[in-house]
């Protein structure tokens, strides 16, 4: 089976979110922060997680304004990134 992959600005598009970053990233998954390998889009709803925001290895992030400064890669910014997820 072959692993479909999407472009972040695509991503970004269809959420409505705000993109910093790179538009033609490749995503081909989801993971927790904790978890992402590149490649991978991670979110950030519950600010308990947050020390794992800079030591994350996905590709974006999905996040809202408030801890937008502290990710290392590219973020896809919304008011509620947990809604996003289940979209």
């Amino acid at each position: 089976m072959t692993k479909r992959s999407y472009r972040l600005g695509d991503i970004a598009s269809e959420l409505g979110a705000e993109l910093k970053g790179n538009p033609d990233t490749e995503i081909n998954g989801l993971a927790t922060l904790q978890a992402a390998s590149p490649g991978q889009i991670a979110f950030l709803a519950n600010p308990s997680y947050g020390r794992y925001l800079t030591e994350t290895s996905a590709s974006a992030v999905i996040l809202s304004q408030s801890t937008a400064d502290q990710c290392p890669t590219n973020v896809l910014l919304l008011d509620n990134p947990y809604l996003a997820m289940l979209a």
